[in-house]
Protein backbone atom coordinates (compact mmCIF):
# COMPACT_ATOMS: atom_id res chain seq x y z
CA UNK A 1 0.00 0.00 0.00
CA UNK A 2 1.79 3.04 -1.13
CA UNK A 3 2.04 6.24 0.91
CA UNK A 4 -0.47 9.00 0.96
CA UNK A 5 -0.01 12.04 3.57
CA UNK A 6 -2.30 14.14 2.54
CA UNK A 7 -5.96 14.12 3.14
CA UNK A 8 -9.14 15.47 0.63
CA UNK A 9 -11.97 16.69 1.82
CA UNK A 10 -13.60 14.09 0.31
CA UNK A 11 -11.34 11.64 2.31
CA UNK A 12 -12.38 13.18 6.02
CA UNK A 13 -15.89 12.99 4.63
CA UNK A 14 -15.94 9.51 3.76
CA UNK A 15 -14.26 8.57 6.74
CA UNK A 16 -16.61 10.67 8.67
CA UNK A 17 -19.16 9.15 7.55
CA UNK A 18 -18.10 5.45 7.77
CA UNK A 19 -17.11 6.46 11.58
CA UNK A 20 -20.60 7.53 12.02
CA UNK A 21 -22.57 4.75 10.66
CA UNK A 22 -20.73 2.59 12.70
CA UNK A 23 -21.45 4.42 15.82
CA UNK A 24 -25.19 4.37 15.18
CA UNK A 25 -25.22 0.94 14.18
CA UNK A 26 -23.31 0.45 17.45
CA UNK A 27 -20.41 -0.81 16.26
CA UNK A 28 -16.74 0.28 16.96
CA UNK A 29 -14.59 2.97 15.39
CA UNK A 30 -11.80 0.37 15.39
CA UNK A 31 -13.94 -1.87 12.74
CA UNK A 32 -15.20 1.86 10.94
CA UNK A 33 -10.54 2.81 10.46
CA UNK A 34 -10.58 -1.19 8.95
CA UNK A 35 -13.40 -0.70 6.85
CA UNK A 36 -12.16 3.36 5.39
CA UNK A 37 -8.62 1.77 5.25
CA UNK A 38 -9.81 -0.43 2.42
CA UNK A 39 -11.89 2.21 1.01
CA UNK A 40 -9.56 5.20 1.36
CA UNK A 41 -6.41 2.71 0.23
CA UNK A 42 -4.72 3.90 3.89
CA UNK A 43 -4.09 1.61 7.01
CA UNK A 44 -6.54 1.71 9.59
CA UNK A 45 -3.82 3.35 11.95
CA UNK A 46 -3.99 6.23 9.40
CA UNK A 47 -7.35 6.54 9.34
CA UNK A 48 -7.33 6.05 13.32
CA UNK A 49 -4.81 8.93 13.73
CA UNK A 50 -6.64 11.01 10.99
CA UNK A 51 -9.64 10.38 13.37
CA UNK A 52 -8.44 10.79 16.64
CA UNK A 53 -6.18 14.09 16.02
CA UNK A 54 -8.28 16.03 13.78
CA UNK A 55 -11.76 14.57 12.52
CA UNK A 56 -13.50 13.74 15.86
CA UNK A 57 -12.96 17.58 17.91
CA UNK A 58 -14.49 18.53 14.16
CA UNK A 59 -17.59 16.69 15.39
CA UNK A 60 -17.84 17.13 18.63
CA UNK A 61 -21.94 17.44 18.63
CA UNK A 62 -23.00 14.84 16.45
CA UNK A 63 -20.46 12.40 18.67
CA UNK A 64 -22.34 13.19 21.91
CA UNK A 65 -25.73 12.96 19.93
CA UNK A 66 -24.38 9.62 19.17
CA UNK A 67 -22.89 8.15 22.03
CA UNK A 68 -23.02 10.71 25.01
CA UNK A 69 -20.34 12.77 26.20
CA UNK A 70 -17.15 10.54 25.94
CA UNK A 71 -15.78 12.26 29.27
CA UNK A 72 -18.80 10.51 31.81
CA UNK A 73 -20.28 13.95 32.26
CA UNK A 74 -24.12 13.61 30.98
CA UNK A 75 -23.84 10.44 28.89
CA UNK A 76 -27.09 10.17 27.09
CA UNK A 77 -26.03 6.28 26.54
CA UNK A 78 -25.07 4.35 29.21
CA UNK A 79 -21.90 3.02 29.29
CA UNK A 80 -22.61 -0.57 28.13
CA UNK A 81 -24.17 0.13 25.53
CA UNK A 82 -20.74 0.16 23.57
CA UNK A 83 -21.11 -3.47 24.35
CA UNK A 84 -21.81 -5.91 21.59
CA UNK A 85 -25.22 -7.00 21.78
CA UNK A 86 -27.45 -8.55 18.82
CA UNK A 87 -29.97 -6.34 17.43
CA UNK A 88 -32.41 -6.64 14.71
CA UNK A 89 -31.94 -4.46 11.82
CA UNK A 90 -33.94 -1.68 13.02
CA UNK A 91 -31.39 -1.36 16.44
CA UNK A 92 -34.11 -2.53 18.53
CA UNK A 93 -32.63 -2.42 21.93
CA UNK A 94 -34.87 -4.24 24.11
CA UNK A 95 -32.35 -7.05 24.04
CA UNK A 96 -29.77 -4.25 26.05
CA UNK A 97 -32.58 -3.35 27.89
CA UNK A 98 -32.73 -7.26 29.26
CA UNK A 99 -29.02 -7.13 29.66
CA UNK A 100 -29.97 -4.12 32.66
CA UNK A 101 -32.69 -6.24 33.72
CA UNK A 102 -30.44 -8.82 34.26
CA UNK A 103 -28.08 -7.11 35.99
CA UNK A 104 -30.14 -5.21 38.08
CA UNK A 105 -31.93 -8.43 39.71
CA UNK A 106 -28.18 -9.95 40.25
CA UNK A 107 -27.31 -7.12 42.42
CA UNK A 108 -30.46 -7.44 43.98
CA UNK A 109 -29.59 -11.29 44.62
CA UNK A 110 -26.54 -10.36 45.79
CA UNK A 111 -27.61 -7.64 48.06
CA UNK A 112 -30.03 -10.80 49.88
CA UNK A 113 -27.51 -12.94 49.86
CA UNK A 114 -25.20 -10.39 52.24
CA UNK A 115 -27.88 -9.94 54.23
CA UNK A 116 -28.39 -13.64 54.87
CA UNK A 117 -24.89 -14.56 55.28
CA UNK A 118 -24.63 -11.90 57.91
CA UNK A 119 -27.60 -13.00 60.07
CA UNK A 120 -26.30 -16.80 59.46
CA UNK A 121 -23.18 -14.93 61.04
CA UNK A 122 -24.53 -14.16 63.56
CA UNK A 123 -26.80 -17.29 64.46
CA UNK A 124 -22.76 -19.34 64.48
CA UNK A 125 -21.31 -16.57 66.99
CA UNK A 126 -24.29 -17.05 69.04
CA UNK A 127 -25.07 -20.76 68.69
CA UNK A 128 -20.75 -20.95 69.42
CA UNK A 129 -21.15 -18.76 72.77
CA UNK A 130 -24.09 -21.12 73.87
CA UNK A 131 -21.71 -24.11 72.25
CA UNK A 132 -18.92 -22.64 74.87
CA UNK A 133 -21.52 -22.26 77.82
CA UNK A 134 -22.60 -25.85 77.68
CA UNK A 135 -19.20 -27.12 77.40
CA UNK A 136 -18.08 -25.03 80.80
CA UNK A 137 -21.32 -25.82 82.54
CA UNK A 138 -20.48 -30.03 81.67
CA UNK A 139 -17.39 -29.29 82.56
CA UNK A 140 -18.72 -27.40 86.15
CA UNK A 141 -21.31 -30.51 86.64
CA UNK A 142 -17.50 -32.93 86.27
CA UNK A 143 -15.99 -31.32 88.70
CA UNK A 144 -19.18 -31.15 90.87
CA UNK A 145 -20.25 -34.67 90.62
CA UNK A 146 -16.26 -36.08 91.67
CA UNK A 147 -16.19 -33.24 94.57
CA UNK A 148 -19.69 -35.39 96.09
CA UNK A 149 -17.96 -38.32 95.59
CA UNK A 150 -15.04 -37.66 97.00
CA UNK A 151 -17.28 -35.91 99.90
CA UNK A 152 -15.79 -32.59 99.43
CA UNK A 153 -19.57 -31.00 99.65
CA UNK A 154 -20.60 -33.23 102.18
CA UNK A 155 -18.40 -32.17 104.86
CA UNK A 156 -19.20 -28.64 107.13
CA UNK A 157 -17.89 -25.62 106.59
Amino acid sequence: MERKNIWSNEDDKQLTEIVFRHLRNRSTQLKAFEEAAVLLGRTKAACGFRWNSFLRTQHTDTLVALIGDTKGRGRTIPVAAGLHCDTNIEGDKKPLAKVFTYIKELEQTIEIQQKEIAQLRNQVKHDGDRYIASEDLQTLMKIITNARRNGYLNQAN
